[in-house]
């Protein structure tokens, strides 16, 4: 699949989650999709950085979920909180950061 595909596909599960009423202040794609690793069974990796501390935390997994499986089966979504996202000592965040591209 081409980047562009895989950039429209995650930018398409941020606006989705906004319409559901979640606050996403940033999206990155990540992983295989950005290193050119990515092969024929490979997820889209997407880290979605939220602040939505007004909703339910079950409904936001559902929500999460629901939207991902709607949106591409191959989105394996990782969410931070604003607040988690800040903290570069975590090396998820800090390889996302680096090497992932912002869509959002």
């Amino acid at each position: 699949m081409s980047k562009a595909k895989v950039k429209k596909i995650v930018k398409n599960y941020a606006e989705m989650l906004e319409d559901n009423g979640l606050t996403v202040k940033a999206a990155y794609l990540f992983g295989s999709c950005v290193s050119g690793r990515a092969g024929k069974w490979s997820d889209i990796d997407v880290a979605v950085v939220v602040d939505d501390s007004k909703i339910n935390f079950w409904r936001k997994l559902a929500l999460y979920s629901k939207i991902g499986m709607a949106v591409d089966r191959r989105l394996e979504a990782h969410v931070f909180s604003v607040r988690d996202f800040q903290n570069d000592s975590d090396p998820m965040v800090f390889e996302i950061k680096r090497t992932g591209i912002k869509l959002k």
